[in-house]
């Protein structure tokens, strides 16, 4: 096929293939781009609504446990002493916490106390928990009185509750009721709800139109529906109530309008690239079909009546002298051939010397071989534990001394993790900073627990080092450790001198200063007393 030709399908192939390309684009990632952005926008929507309920839920579970765990609340419920509702049930309480209502019950289930402030600010009884035997319903579902924190539906709707144990202000036992509170999610409360998430949502629809959803356990953000509502996205869940009966619905709505501006403003550009795509290729193709194509095909039929000689050692001096792009051509072959010979002197002089190149480097690797086998040896002859790892601590070489503190053989330990020597004594956050100083600074050192092979487990001292290569980018991790069984029991026998005595066995002055110190801080803190009892036995 002639040159001309090849253009112009090129052209046409060209046009086709950036249309076909746009329309993939468009279809297969911008579309599904700007349905996942606005889907996961939802989301967050939503769970910034979910959140600002758990937020309250949060301060009212606080304040059920403020009042729960008091001395006073322990009093109360064992004596129905009305100097308790006096003092603590008044509507500055009420105002103060942010809540409608207050319960609380004996350890038997009968209710001691419960009232809440109605809208003009005055206390009033409530039986909203024994409403169509809702008390029972709580019990039946496996909350329990102690074990109330989510959702209810009560005669005044949906209702946020918390509730604690009555224990002693210390937190011991055993317990004397439970202390239920909570807040009524009402329109002031929606809108408190709203401006704390900063999202336009709606709450408490019994049921979600179009499609079924499972209510989730909790204010978890687990099973929920996308929709596409009149420029709107909305994302729906509903939630189990914590007496099981009556879910609760949340939704939010989220605006969409900058994303759909920029779907419009994105394909307004693909089909202004489409046409001026065209238009440029339709332009090349014109421009190399008189440009190119042409005189390339005059240079063909030129290129026929050039002979080169069999000797290959020169181009003919008569396509050199030519005064047209032939003889600039046969020019810088020529140039060209005068560098290969020169070159292959070059390599010639290079071919004598590659010999005595290679022995010595030879002579290198020999002086390095006997340089690792050295180390090997050092490595094997010391008392500390070894190991070598690479960046993922799959371990790849370990000493004797190493195979004997851990009680495993070398075959056993090659290329897997050190993590199966953990002994749990130490939490996760502890390894995090672990990696995380050895990834920063290059090193690591600390005391660390790790179990054997038979299961014992104890102490040793580990230092990791990284190791660099000559680009300095890590490639290996190398750990030195030793067993400090013995130095830690002989720091628990200085701890054992230190606070008891050598001869009895029991506790010293110094260890009696210590707890009184630690009893006259609990007493400052929640304020009671405590006593002191003096024995002089010297007499006895």
């Amino acid at each position: 096929m002639k040159l001309r030709y090849s253009i112009s399908w090129l052209t046409l192939a060209s046009i086709l293939m950036y249309s076909l390309f746009v329309f993939i684009i468009q279809t297969a990632f911008i579309s599904p781009a700007f349905d996942r952005i606005e889907d996961e926008s939802a989301r967050r929507d939503l769970e910034r609504t979910l959140n600002s309920l758990k937020i309250e839920q949060e301060h009212i579970s606080l304040t059920a446990r403020d009042y729960g765990q008091w001395d006073d609340t322990v009093s109360f419920v064992r004596t129905l002493n009305r100097d308790y509702i006096n003092s603590n049930m008044l509507p500055e309480t009420f105002k103060n916490t942010g809540l409608d209502f207050f319960a609380i019950y004996n350890d038997k289930g009968t209710a001691c106390y419960s009232s809440r402030i109605n809208k003009k600010g005055f206390i009033v009884p409530w039986k909203g928990l024994e409403r169509d035997t809702l008390l029972k319903r709580l019990l039946n579902h496996g909350s329990g009185l102690n074990n109330i924190n989510g959702i209810i539906h009560t005669e005044m709707g949906y209702c946020i509750v918390a509730s604690s144990p009555v224990l002693k202000s210390d937190g011991t036992g055993p317990s004397a009721g439970s202390f239920i509170t909570g807040k009524i999610i009402d329109g002031d409360m929606t809108i408190k709800l709203r401006s704390i998430s900063g999202v336009p949502a709606i709450f408490g629809e019994e049921h979600i139109q179009g499609k079924i959803v499972n209510a989730a356990s909790g204010l978890n953000l687990n099973n929920i529906i996308i929709e596409r509502e009149k420029g709107n996205i909305c994302a729906k869940t509903v939630i189990e109530t914590v007496d099981g009966i009556k879910p609760y619905s949340v939704k939010s709505i989220t605006d969409i309008s900058a994303t759909t501006a920029g779907r419009r403003i994105i394909y307004s550009f693909l089909i202004t690239g489409l046409i001026f795509g065209a238009g440029f290729s339709f332009f090349s193709g014109f421009f190399l079909q008189k440009m190119v194509s042409r005189p390339i095909n005059s240079l063909a039929e030129t290129a026929r009546f050039i002979n080169l000689t069999a000797d290959s050692a020169a181009v003919p001096a008569e396509l050199i002298n030519r005064k047209d792009e032939i003889g600039s051509l046969a020019a810088s072959f020529n140039i060209m051939h005068q560098r290969l010979r020169t070159s292959h002197k070059e390599i010639s002089k290079i071919n004598e010397t590659l010999e005595e190149k290679v022995n010595e480097r030879t002579a290198e690797l020999v002086r390095a071989n006997d340089n690792l086998m050295f180390m090997a040896r050092v490595m094997e002859s010391t008392s500390e534990g070894v190991v070598i790892t690479d960046l993922n601590a799959n371990m790849l070489k370990v000493n004797e001394s190493f195979c004997r503190m851990s009680g495993y053989e070398q075959d056993e330990l090659l290329g897997r993790n050190p993590g199966i020597m953990k002994s749990d004594r130490q939490d996760t956050a502890f390894y995090e900073d672990m990696w995380e100083r050895l990834t920063s600074t290059g090193q690591w050192s600390g005391e660390i627990w790790d179990r054997r092979k038979n299961g014992d487990i104890y102490p040793k001292w580990l230092t990791i080092n990284t190791i660099y290569d000559e680009n300095g980018r890590p490639v290996n991790y190398v750990g030195i450790c030793a067993d400090i069984t013995r130095i830690k029991k002989a720091e628990e026998q200085v701890h054992r001198l230190a606070y008891f005595d050598p001869l009895t066995g029991l506790p010293n002055r110094t260890l009696f200063h210590d707890r009184l110190s630690q009893a006259m801080g609990r007493s400052n803190r929640y304020r009671h007393r405590i006593g002191l009892l003096y024995l002089d036995l010297e007499r006895i």
